[in-house]
């Protein structure tokens, strides 16, 4: 059987994985430019200390099981990864850190998450019963805010009982109580603050999740709902619903229509399972970074074994067009464009930096006769230099879609005015443009102020909510020692859609690093920022070392961010529904079990439409 997928993110990764383990099944993946790893890729910049380049600011939650078991199986395969072991190429965090909003101040707000004895990989695919571990974190909150205990045990008992008529009842006023005790007092202290807060925001989940028979019906019927409003109609205070605890959600998932930050959406029952999910189902650490770049880190080795395991890797194509069958039931042809022809395949796509393989900044010229040096072939910049078509029954059998939603409607003509499930399906696909911002500072983290090196924030200030000190990285960079960096900080958010808002994106960009003082505290004196502290390779004077830095929107169809709009979720294809007996589909856009932009959605996505197409094929 011949397999042909189209896309190279990480879910035809994880489909190209499944589907290799048969011996009897030929792969070949076709990708648009000189890189794997869709939104999680990244590269090296050699005329600039071999800086890593980032689409975005990455890491892994610990209850990522699906991705966690690639990685593993990817490493164990190969002889001399870049890490001795998928374990190694982590870096735990003790907490994360949202900020918190008060008084015109913005304060770091640590949660610390305690390490467990298992494994990522280890973690079950069905989410416990969050009315007993929610219940379980009151007992810690309600003491520090004075409620009468006799309260608490009511509702841990009646919920470890399975009472949820009696733990609803029970929850009557819990928060009130201590608000009522405190009264506005409870603002002016942090601790207490804080404690209320996620106190009431525990409260709020418990008796929705009561009231909306969240047990016996699932999550999947809030939908139509936004969370925020989900959270309001179930007594959650305001300032709650503005804290960091919330709004970090958000900012996390991009969570806002038409990158409009005045226009929160999140699906209430995507997001609730989410965070659930987050929270009270991962092993090992709550998050761990990656020890260098996403690209060198995962899709690197996952591109080596898989090449070791037969997968026929096929970059410089652009898909253009899927044709069906005259009965509308199969692909029939798949028509795509041929971006540069390579001198000897198979193209090489891979450099050596020091101690590891890494995807360089540009493709790799001197292996192409063409086109041009300076294209930007990710981009689908210069026109196709030949034109192949790959037909049923000889060029593929059974076929792995693995295109972001953005980039499908020119590839997809047919199967829109086919079946309308495709059109309602990219017709209500929320879709949004994030923005990436790496700075690299000549001192340490500590020596610029921040006393906790490793944090990763979000809840921040706008345009670029979260935030993350990814110093430990540099060791994996190559900077001329005069220049060597001590600090490295990597920043997102979401693009607004109005006009020009590209263009402005430098200038905010600067704006935003100059009223960061939170963040680098020392590296400000009376005059504002301290550009001398900024590593500029060409030793630019003042805010010119800007220039140095690196600022991206990603904009392109392939690199928007799938939201989780309310009443999206009935409009998404399962990987296994794509209503075509040989098409399958991959990517954080179906509808997967999490429905999140994430790469572990992605990943599932790619195993169920692997095991799908072995199935369809015998």
């Amino acid at each position: 059987m011949k397999v042909v997928l189209l896309g190279g993110g990480p879910g035809a990764l994880a489909a190209a994985w499944e589907l290799s383990e048969d011996p009897d099944v030929e792969v070949d993946l076709y990708t648009l430019g000189w890189r794997l790893g869709g939104k999680g890729a990244s590269s090296r910049d050699p005329r600039r200390g071999d800086r890593i380049i980032e689409q975005g600011m990455h890491g892994l939650l610990g209850y990522y099981a699906h991705t966690h078991r690639l990685m593993e199986a990817a490493y164990e395969a190969l002889e001399g990864p870049p890490f001795p072991s998928w374990e190694a190429a982590l870096r735990p965090l003790p907490h994360v850190t949202v900020m918190e909003h008060h008084e015109g101040r913005w304060l770091p707000w640590h949660l610390a998450m305690p390490h467990k004895h298992g494994k990522p990989s280890d973690v079950e695919g069905d989410l416990p019963r969050p009315i007993e571990l929610l219940a379980s974190a009151l007992p810690g909150l309600g003491e520090l805010l004075g409620v009468d205990p006799t309260r608490l045990v009511r509702v841990t008992d009646e919920a470890r009982r399975g009472d949820l008529l009696g733990v609803r009842r029970a929850l009557g006023g819990l928060a009130d109580a201590a608000w009522n005790r405190l009264g506005d007092s409870v603002w002016n202290r942090t601790e207490l603050r804080r404690a209320w807060m996620a106190l009431d925001l525990t409260v709020a989940t418990l008796r929705g999740l009561l009231a909306d028979s969240v047990s016996t019906r699932g999550f999947d019927h809030l939908d139509d709902e936004d969370l925020l409003d989900w959270l309001r109609r179930h007594g959650a205070h305001e300032r709650t619903l503005a804290s960091g605890l919330v709004k970090g959600l958000y900012d996390l998932v991009f969570a806002y229509r038409d990158g409009d930050l005045t226009r929160p959406a999140l699906s209430a029952g995507v997001g609730l399972k989410g965070a659930l999910r987050m929270f009270l189902t991962y092993q090992g650490a709550f998050l761990s970074q990656l020890r260098a770049g996403m690209g060198e880190t995962m899709m690197a080795p996952l591109h080596e074994a898989l090449r070791q395991r037969g997968v026929r890797f096929h970059f410089f194509h652009r898909i253009r067009h899927l044709a069906l069958s005259e009965d509308g039931r199969r692909v029939e042809r798949i028509d795509l464009g041929i971006q540069a022809t390579v001198r000897k395949e198979p193209y090489e796509p891979l450099v050596e930096s020091p101690n590891m393989k890494v995807w360089p900044v540009q493709p790799l010229w001197d292996q192409l006769i063409e086109p041009d040096e300076g294209l930007d072939l990710e981009a689908g910049d210069g026109p196709d230099v030949a034109r192949l078509s790959l037909e049923r029954g000889k060029g593929f059998d059974q076929v792995v879609l693995a295109i972001p939603p953005g980039a499908l409607p020119p590839i997809c003509t047919e199967l829109v005015a086919a079946h309308e499930p495709w059109r309602r399906l990219l017709e209500h696909t929320g879709l949004v443009a994030t923005i990436a911002l790496q700075v690299w500072f000549q001192p340490d983290t500590r020596t610029l102020g921040w006393e906790d090196p490793g944090t990763v924030l979000s809840g921040y200030r706008p345009p670029f909510a979260s935030w993350g000190d990814y110093s430990h990285m540099l060791p994996r960079e190559h900077w001329p020692p005069h220049a060597w960096p001590g600090h490295a900080s990597y920043a997102v958010g979401v693009l607004s859609q109005e006009p020009g808002a590209e263009e402005a994106l430098p200038a905010a960009a600067r704006a935003w690093l100059e009223s960061a003082t939170e963040l680098w505290p020392e590296a400000f004196d009376e005059q504002g920022l301290r550009w001398d502290l900024l590593i500029d390779l060409e030793d630019r004077e003042g805010a010119d070392r800007f220039e140095a830095q690196v600022v991206r929107a990603n904009t392109h169809p392939c690199d928007l961010y799938v939201q989780s709009l309310p009443g999206t979720l009935r409009y998404r294809l399962a990987p296994e529904g794509s209503g075509l007996d040989n098409l399958w589909l991959a990517g954080d856009w179906t509808r997967n079990g999490l429905d999140l932009g994430t790469m572990e959605a992605a990943i599932r996505s790619g195993e169920r439409a692997a095991r799908g197409a072995l199935i369809a094929g015998g």
